[in-house]
């Protein structure tokens, strides 16, 4: 498997666990939410070498775990909405 390749694949199981951690929140708000940390991937991933496998796990770390992200206290005002 390419490092690009494995690069998508650690992106994508991430963003599946925090969308399995925000199935109690409104659905358009979690749909946004997911957008919006995206996009913090995307514009992080953008300044590692391709293939930095360690590099995007360390930036996945930085933005936080799916479940403390769900957790975050204006998400769960969101879910009210």
């Amino acid at each position: 498997m390419s490092d690009y390749t494995m690069s998508n694949q650690i992106i994508e199981e991430y963003l599946g666990n925090l969308r399995d951690a925000l199935r109690s929140v409104n659905p358009s708000t979690a749909k946004e939410f997911v957008a919006e940390i995206e996009q913090h991937i995307t514009e992080g991933r953008a300044t590692l070498a391709p293939g930095d496998e360690v590099g995007l796990r360390n930036l996945l770390e930085r933005i936080g775990s799916p479940a403390s992200l769900a957790s975050w206290p204006p998400v769960r005002r969101w879910a009210l909405l």
